[in-house]
C-alpha cells in the first residue's frame, strides 16, 4: 500500500512539472507598431504573405514558434497566424489565460459614424471581414468567451440595423453587425482601454458623382511600367484613361513621375504599390 501511495505521488508531480513545462513553451507579448497585420501562412509573393488581418497595437499575443522574420501566434486552441517579428514587443508582465471573457456590447452614434462597443478582460486579436447580400460586418474575437448579457441598441446609430453574437468555437466570439444599406462605406476596428470599437461610417447623403471621391489604384509602379503582352497598353494609361477624361493616348504621365493625378474632386489616387 506505500508503494502504490508512493508511486500516485510521484506520477502527479511528474504530470504537475510537465504541464508547467508545456504552459511554458511560448513567448507572451503584445503587438507593435503601426497597423501590424497577421498573415494566414508562410507563402510570400512580392507583395507578401496573404494578409489576415491588420490589428491596433497593444494586443495581447501568444508566441508558440518562429520563423526567420515571423512569429507564428495561436490565436485560439485551433487557430493559428503569422506576425512579422518587427511587429512584436515582449511582455514578460503578460500572464496569458486561456480564456478572456467578454461583457456587454452598446450600439450607439455620433453625427458622422455609428459605434459597436464591446468590453473585454483584455485586448484580445480579432479578424473582420465584409459580407454582402445582405450587408454585414462580421469580426471574430480570438480567446475569448461569452458572458454578453445585455446588447443595448441606440436610435442615434443610423446605419447599423441589427448586431448579435454566437460563440462558434469554445474560445472565439463572433459579431455580426447588420446595415441598413446594401452598399459599404467602411469601417475601423481600435480598442480604447480593454473595449472594442468597431467604428462605422455612414452613407453619404448625397451620392452624386461629384460629391464623391473615388479611389482607383493604378496597378504598377514605381519604375515597373508593366506592358500588356498581346496589346502593348500600359497598365496605368489604361486606369487613368477610365477614371480621367483629360488623359489621351500618349499624354499620361508615369505613376513614378506623379504622385496624383487628374483635375477634380473625384480622386484622389497615388500609385498604391511600387514594383
Amino acid at each position: 500500500m506505500l508503494r502504490l501511495f508512493v508511486f500516485c505521488w510521484l506520477f502527479n508531480s511528474f504530470s504537475v512539472i510537465a504541464q508547467q513545462q508545456v504552459q511554458s513553451k511560448y513567448l507572451a507579448g503584445r503587438t507593435a507598431g503601426i497597423l501590424p497585420n497577421l498573415e494566414y501562412g508562410l507563402g510570400v509573393d512580392r507583395l507578401g504573405g496573404a494578409k489576415m488581418t491588420f490589428l491596433d497595437t497593444g494586443i495581447a499575443v501568444k508566441v508558440v514558434d518562429s520563423t526567420i522574420i515571423n512569429y507564428k501566434i495561436q490565436l485560439s486552441k485551433n487557430h493559428f497566424a503569422y506576425l512579422p517579428k518587427i511587429n512584436f514587443l515582449k511582455d514578460s508582465t503578460l500572464k496569458l489565460q486561456n480564456y478572456y471573457l467578454t461583457g456587454n456590447i452598446l450600439i450607439n452614434g455620433d453625427s458622422i459614424y455609428d459605434y459597436v462597443n464591446i468590453l473585454l478582460d483584455e485586448k484580445l486579436p480579432y479578424r473582420s471581414i465584409q459580407q454582402l447580400n445582405p450587408s454585414r460586418i462580421v469580426v471574430d474575437i480570438y480567446g475569448s468567451t461569452s458572458n454578453t448579457n445585455w446588447i443595448t441598441h441606440r436610435t442615434s446609430a443610423l446605419e447599423i440595423k441589427n448586431v448579435y453574437y454566437e460563440q462558434t468555437e469554445d474560445d472565439v466570439y463572433r459579431l455580426t453587425i447588420e446595415l441598413k444599406n446594401e452598399q459599404h462605406w467602411g469601417y475601423n476596428i481600435y480598442y480604447l482601454n480593454n473595449k472594442l470599437i468597431i467604428k462605422v461610417k455612414r452613407q453619404p447623403e448625397d451620392l452624386s458623382l461629384d460629391k464623391l471621391k473615388i479611389a482607383i489604384d493604378a496597378g504598377h509602379g514605381g519604375d515597373n511600367e508593366i506592358v500588356e503582352e498581346h496589346h502593348g497598353f500600359h497598365l496605368y494609361k489604361v486606369v487613368y484613361t477610365v477614371y480621367s477624361p483629360t488623359c489621351k493616348a500618349g499624354n499620361c504621365t508615369s505613376p513614378r513621375r506623379s504622385r496624383q493625378m487628374g483635375g477634380g474632386t473625384m480622386y484622389r489616387s497615388p500609385s498604391t504599390r511600387a514594383g
